[in-house]
């Protein structure tokens, strides 16, 4: 067998446990949106505790045995977002890094909405519901890889599931300041970007970090 061959079959049997498993994946999304994991409403409140324990569990019933929720400290020293973090050493001398993030924008105005902003529903063939792409897609893109993977990984994983970077990631830096070692990869994969359209998956090579300043015009 050619090594083209081996790789389409390796392909065909990833899809093939993907689609078996699509259901559970979309209801695992569906859930995810009702638990309303709003980050302005409070990046350490209970709800998004909530958020956070129910994306350890899809991750260690992906085969992250230890996915557990850690809490980050802000920089001025009160409590922080709820984090998602979890790894799988396989022994191998290389190592991915998933991210992702489980907090989503407020709904807004709920009456503007044509179906409910925090219950999943599905027109279609698409799930509509807040954060049902930004970023629980993200999140279950990550969940049926490692699914599919399951038993059969090549390379160690590690994983960081964000709670507040829809509000700029305040605790973060404190977070990553405390644990430098757990960031260590070689090469790092954020479902948290954009495709060309529905129907086109697109891979995007590079991210631009954001800045937030204060302009004070004399005049």
């Amino acid at each position: 067998m050619s090594s083209e061959n081996g790789e389409n079959e390796a392909l065909n049997e990833i899809s093939k446990k993907i689609e078996d498993n699509w259901e559970s994946f979309v209801c695992a999304l569906e859930k995810k949106i009702s638990l309303k994991a709003v980050s302005a409403e409070g990046i350490s409140s209970p709800t998004m505790k909530a958020s956070a324990e129910f994306v350890a569990q899809c991750l260690r019933d992906a085969g992250i045995d230890n996915a557990r929720v850690e809490q980050a400290t802000q920089e001025d020293g009160t409590p922080g977002a709820w984090e998602v973090v979890g790894q799988k050493d396989v022994g191998s001398d290389k190592t991915v890094f998933l991210y992702a993030h489980h907090d989503v924008q407020p709904a807004g105005d709920e009456s503007a909405w044509r179906t409910p902003p925090f219950k999943g529903v599905v027109e279609g063939g698409r799930l509509y519901g807040r954060g049902s792409s930004d970023d629980g897609g993200g999140i279950m893109t990550h969940v049926g890889a490692l699914t599919a993977l399951k038993g059969n990984l090549n390379c160690n994983v590690k994983v960081f599931i964000e709670g507040e970077e829809e509000m700029g990631s305040p605790s973060f830096v404190p977070f990553l300041n405390a644990h430098p070692d757990y960031f260590d990869a070689d090469v790092m994969f954020i479902t948290d970007s954009s495709n060309w359209s529905a129907k086109i998956p697109s891979l995007t090579s590079s991210l631009r970090g954001n800045v937030t300043m204060d302009v004070t015009v004399k005049c």
